[in-house]
């Protein structure tokens, strides 16, 4: 009977998962071979970015990220940014205030885009750094010309 309840409380303890499986798997070499594919995309688009959705948990979700060329500031009200750089340089402001509002892309509510930051402070990022986010943290990943840049983003909603 104890083994009945201690199994019940541990059951209870484990939170609750939007996956089937009781745990998720991605090789190295898979990251590898879709951030190729994803700088491809980048290096392709007008924009110089590109994402590539890897998981989606419910309250979390894992994408790689690739970019030849600098975003913009944004600001997500919903979602905290854990960014793991797996490749390049960048310089990232983060912090301060959003100015020049415009739409996001996407339309998102709770997704704020602008043409510059005000206040915040610069940090070089590169290959091995992680960079924790929190929702509503203006941030502007800024990439020097002829530079690439990639990540591991796992986006953790509020």
């Amino acid at each position: 009977m104890k083994l009945i309840g201690v199994g019940v409380l541990l059951a209870l303890a484990l939170p609750v998962s939007a996956q089937d499986k009781p745990f998720d798997y991605h090789s190295s070499a898979e990251l590898q071979q879709k951030t190729e594919q994803t700088m491809a995309k980048a290096a392709a688009s007008p924009t110089g970015s590109a994402g590539e959705k890897i998981a989606s948990y419910g309250d979390h979700a894992i994408a790689i990220s690739a970019r030849t060329k600098s975003g913009g500031p944004e600001e997500h009200e919903q979602w905290t940014d854990v960014i793991m750089v797996t490749g390049g340089e960048a310089t990232l402001l983060i912090g301060g205030k959003v100015v020049g509002e415009v739409a996001a892309e996407s339309g998102a509510p709770g997704e704020k885009r602008g043409t510059d930051i005000t206040g915040g402070s610069t940090q070089v990022v590169k290959k091995g750094d992680i960079i924790n986010i929190p929702a509503g943290t203006p941030h502007w990943i800024k990439i020097a010309p002829g530079e690439d840049f990639s990540y591991v983003n796992v986006k953790v909603k509020r």
